[in-house]
């Protein structure tokens, strides 16, 4: 039976199976009693032992927005959805330099990243990324002159302006 419903939901979410297994095992340790729904009383607990300082009220509106079923309950689909939605957000170019000149370090030249930094960090933030895939995106920036720094300014102008396509 849990085959057929992860099975059902990998075809809807577009997760590949691992991911679905993850969450399964991660469900399952939260959900104490082993009834098929973590409650509001089990993900509290859950809270107070990450030491999150999560109340009472926090847990049962975190509940309330995942619970599709209105049970009051987090059923597994909900929790599968939860997690693997990836949330909006809103930055602009000069945030996103900013990033780049903290990743880059004090002593860089200006609007300069080693290709190996980049590709560190692409890996390190967006989880799952392979070094081929870091390699193909640094790779899209105009690199300087000695081939190991990249000018994130422009890289940052290419991102910016291919997202919004």
């Amino acid at each position: 039976m849990t085959e057929k419903i992860d099975a059902a939901l990998q075809r809807k979410t577009g997760l590949p199976a691992e991911k679905i297994r993850e969450f399964r095992e991660i469900y399952s340790l939260v959900d104490v009693d082993h009834n098929g729904a973590i409650s509001p009383d089990e993900l509290m607990a859950l809270t107070e032992l990450m030491n999150m300082g999560a109340t009472p009220e926090e847990v049962r509106q975190i509940v309330s927005e995942i619970d599709t079923s209105g049970t009051g309950n987090v059923q597994f689909e909900d929790f599968v959805r939860a997690l693997s939605q990836v949330p909006k957000v809103s930055y602009s170019k000069d945030d996103v330099i900013q990033a780049f000149s903290v990743l880059a370090g004090k002593n860089a030249p200006a609007d300069t990243i080693l290709m190996s930094q980049l590709e560190d960090a692409l890996m390190k933030y967006d989880e799952g990324m392979t070094l081929e895939a870091a390699r193909e995106v640094s790779s899209k920036a105009e690199m300087r002159s000695n081939r190991n720094t990249i000018n994130y300014r422009e890289l940052v102008e290419l991102m910016m302006s291919e997202s919004k396509n």
